[in-house]
């Protein structure tokens, strides 16, 4: 067998060592590179299919409704708690029982006597009525409609409660809401040891009157106007408004009523009277 040259044989062995060299280091700087890469991918998040088809989202905090808080209801309770049956009896005894309106906040009752049992009462007792339904943010006063005194008059003589929790009143002209109270022509209030559900349907039956039931504040909304208005509203005390009027038939019916009893749309200002649709 013929041997092929020495030279031959060394320029083979060294052309296979210098692939084997070029071999290793390819697999050698290879996981190095890839590593690196994957670490840079990993970290700028390349790569990964969820997070290049789906970006993160970020969770949004669902807004809280809000709730009462305790003493706001325990105060609800109170204002609906039956009146002592003594002081019931004692206004019950006297011919022609006062208008006895309790603004909430306040220790003092003011005490009006009528001139009738419809309600109507004299111009100082009507000074007295402006106290009872003070501003409770600035202290002012306004003129009250007499309509609206003799609507609580009657209602307090129906329902037979010595005395009327006032919670809202005149409001003032900076006031944000209430354009009815800022006239002095509305009143937010709670009749002891009556649901607000029976006063606001004893209202209702009036005609010409705005009529809102808050269930969540506790309280019973009644104005004078020359069309009738009735709403519910859910709003939490001192929160926005969140009316929804209703019974729209019946309103119509009640003011129809109102008129065969010989009652007419009470007299307002031009304004006033050409807002008829404010729920306040």
């Amino acid at each position: 067998m013929k041997l092929p040259p020495r030279s031959a044989c060394r320029s083979s062995r060294r052309g296979a060592s210098g692939l084997l060299a070029l071999v290793l280091w390819v697999f050698a700087t290879l996981p190095q590179g890839a590593s690196a890469e994957h670490r840079r991918r990993s970290d700028t998040g390349e790569g990964s299919r969820a997070s290049s088809a789906r970006p993160k989202r970020v969770a949004k905090k669902k807004k809280g409704k809000g709730k009462l808080t305790a003493a706001y209801r325990k105060q609800k309770r109170r204002w609906h708690e039956r009146a002592d049956r003594t002081m019931t009896s004692r206004w019950q005894a006297q011919g022609l029982p006062p208008l006895v309106l309790r603004p909430v906040g306040t220790a003092e009752s003011f005490v009006l006597r009528p001139r009738d049992a419809q309600g109507n009462f004299d111009d100082s007792e009507r000074q007295r009525a402006e106290a009872a339904f003070a501003c409770r943010r600035s202290g002012e006063t306004h003129g009250i409609h007499p309509r609206l005194l003799s609507l609580l008059y009657k209602a307090m003589r129906h329902f037979e409660v010595p005395y009327i929790h006032v919670i809202s009143g005149y409001r003032a002209a900076n006031a944000s809401d209430g354009s009815r109270h800022r006239a002095g022509l509305a009143a937010d209030v709670v009749f002891p040891g009556v649901s607000d559900k029976k006063l606001s349907t004893y209202f209702r039956a009036q005609g010409f009157v705005g009529v809102g039931i808050y269930p969540n504040s506790g309280f019973v909304h009644v104005d004078v106007r020359q069309s009738s208005h009735f709403w519910t509203d859910r709003s939490l005390p001192g929160r926005p408004s969140r009316t929804r009027g209703e019974a729209k038939a019946l309103a119509h019916k009640m003011d129809q009523l109102a008129r065969r009893r010989g009652e007419q749309p009470p007299e307002l200002d031009i304004e006033l009277a050409a807002a008829e649709e404010s729920a306040h």
